[in-house]
């Protein structure tokens, strides 16, 4: 690929105002030509240029720089929003940038990479598809992948997945929804190349023909807590639960199982369509999934819906519908990390077809891990904007301690019609107060495991905070003690290494459930004279086998302050 100097490109750097949204905006981009469509896929690239701001990729697949439908790919400082590197396509129909993806630090320099896939390459065959890696440190191509059969679409999808084979080094997936396999034509496949030396390392295929597997991929995080960065596939056209109904997979990086199968509600759902990781929405510890399905009809035709699932054990933590006909609520789905501060990873979901503004403005809405409320809504300006087609989490662009997200318009008009746009904005949250440093390392039980203490949400008056408790043995008692902060060995009680930080002064029962995990709301009473009190938070466990005279295994502590 060629890479352009950022002077070359006629982009329009918009500070504080977009079309769509303008007093938390941090930096919008829009397309430098008709027909661009800039912002039909986006992701946080990680800190590509050493400088401590986590920045933004975005294609623009339909540019013409190397001929028609070429495409671009364009880099994007959080600190500025100016262009730190911008790819071409070489050729008519090439599709570069199609879709892009922060790759992780592929080659061990410390900077982060990228990947852009151009699913209408010819190298082998008319369509065969290829995918490159760039060094975001210099812009230099790292690897090159190539489909090795005419007409398979590969690299549609692209995604960094992180360390799958836990060589140091990130590692890359691509897809390839049109690849004939064993079980038929177009079952789809998805290719996981090393990012230390570009070797395949896994083949995956579709169950079945016309499944289209891997139209869309993601990292999954560690979904099973082995050690192995695991992947979520999409195979919207499943038929599992009628025709067309989807379904998502998530792959074991370890040994390439099927984790989890998840499938759509009904036929004609497109479940899959939009796969993303999310983080840990509800602070198992483990990582989570969501999985969108812009053609389901439960709130209207086509409304859409989005599914969050438990990586724990494949469970639905959140389900989210669209509102009305053909809102195609699903299309895009991200986990954008913790947006409020309450300690839970959340989530965005686009929705481009929503007309609550204009036709097709398109819409995305921001809905809290913890209890799946919504709790922000941007809506697109213009007709046929096509706000949310692409969102990602950016990151904490801006410092606050909260993380941002990246959302592309690709219908977007400037001179023209379809230049495109890119917004990366702050949520609005704030930080909450109260929620203080770790003490102590706690004192482990029976199972070798150390209780670990969370405290999340408000800790103002008259609001609820979130205490939290995993690594306890499975369905135990547990006590928290809440009180004065102290610190007290309790060598002379028969726990020989151990260490109280709480003179309790109210204690609270619960039970752990089958993992040994606890999730509770402690609320703060509305009294404005306990504002400024300072409390201390610690868990024991009770546990017979813990090794220790008395059998109770104790968790780090918390300090939390109470604010008004």
């Amino acid at each position: 690929m060629k890479l352009r100097t950022a002077a070359a490109i006629a982009f329009v750097l918009v500070t504080l105002a977009t079309p769509a949204m303008t007093q938390s905006t941090l930096y919008s981009v829009v397309g430098s030509g008709a027909g661009d469509m800039l912002g039909n896929s986006v992701d946080g690239a990680g800190d590509v240029d050493g400088d401590g701001v986590p920045d933004s990729i975005s294609g623009a697949y339909r540019a013409d720089p190397g001929g028609f439908m070429s495409g671009a790919a364009f880099v994007f400082s959080g600190a500025t929003g100016a262009v730190i590197h911008a790819f071409d396509g070489q050729a008519v129909g090439h599709q570069f940038g199609r879709d892009v993806s922060g790759a992780g630090d592929v080659d061990g320099d410390g900077y982060a990479d990228l990947v852009i896939g151009a699913p209408g390459t010819d190298l082998l065959g008319q369509d065969s598809g290829s995918a490159f890696v760039f060094s975001g440190r210099t812009g230099a191509q790292l690897h090159a992948f190539h489909g090795h059969e005419p007409g398979i679409n590969f690299a549609t999808a692209v995604a960094g997945m992180g360390d799958m084979n836990s060589d140091g080094y990130d590692d890359i997936a691509i897809g390839a929804r049109l690849r004939d396999g064993v079980a038929g034509s177009r079952a789809g496949a998805v290719f996981v190349y090393s990012g230390f030396d570009g070797a395949l390392l896994l083949t995956l295929e579709g169950e079945n023909e016309d499944d289209q597997f891997g139209h869309s991929i993601d990292g999954a995080g560690d979904v099973n807590s082995d050690g192995f960065a695991d992947l979520i596939v999409g195979a919207y056209l499943t038929d599992f639960n009628g025709n067309m109904s989807g379904s998502a997979y998530v792959i074991s990086g370890c040994d390439s199982s099927i984790l989890y199968r998840f499938d759509g509600d009904a036929d004609r759902d497109w479940f899959g369509i939009a796969v993303s990781g999310c983080g840990d929405v509800d602070f198992d510890g483990l990582d989570d999934v969501i999985v969108g399905a812009m053609w389901n009809d439960a709130f209207g035709h086509d409304a859409g819906m989005a599914r969050v699932f438990s990586g724990l054990d494949g469970s639905t933590i959140h389900t989210f519908y669209g509102e009305s006909n053909l809102d195609y609520f699903g299309c895009a789905v991200a986990g954008i990390g913790d947006v409020d501060g309450d300690g839970f990873a959340d989530i965005g979901i686009g929705a481009y077809g929503d007309d609550n503004i204009v036709s097709n403005a398109g819409a995305v809405t921001i809905f809290s891990g913890f209890d799946g409320t919504t709790m922000h809504r941007f809506d697109g300006a213009t007709t046929n904007e096509l706000f949310g087609q692409a969102i990602a989490g950016a990151g904490d662009v801006d410092g606050d301690g909260l993380y941002d997200i990246m959302i592309g318009a690709a219908g977007v008009d400037v001179a023209g019609p379809d230049h495109g746009y890119v917004v990366v904005t702050d949520i609005g949250g704030t930080a909450q107060p109260g929620i203080e440093r770790i003490h102590g390392a706690g004192c482990v039980g029976g199972l070798d495991r150390l209780p670990r203490m969370h405290v999340a949400g408000s800790a103002d008056t008259g609001r609820s905070l979130i205490v939290s408790l995993w690594g306890a043995r499975p369905n135990a008692l547990i006590a928290l003690h809440v009180g004065h902060q102290i610190t007290l060995s309790l060598d002379s009680f028969g726990m020989a290494g151990c260490t109280s930080y709480v003179d309790p002064v109210a204690a609270f029962q619960f039970t752990s459930n089958s993992i040994g995990y606890l999730r509770s709301p402690l609320f703060v009473p509305n009294n404005p004279a306990i504002a400024g009190l300072q409390l201390g938070f610690q868990w024991a466990v009770d546990d017979p086998s813990a090794p220790h005279a008395i059998g109770v295994a104790l968790s780090n502590a918390l300090d939390v302050t109470v604010g008004n």
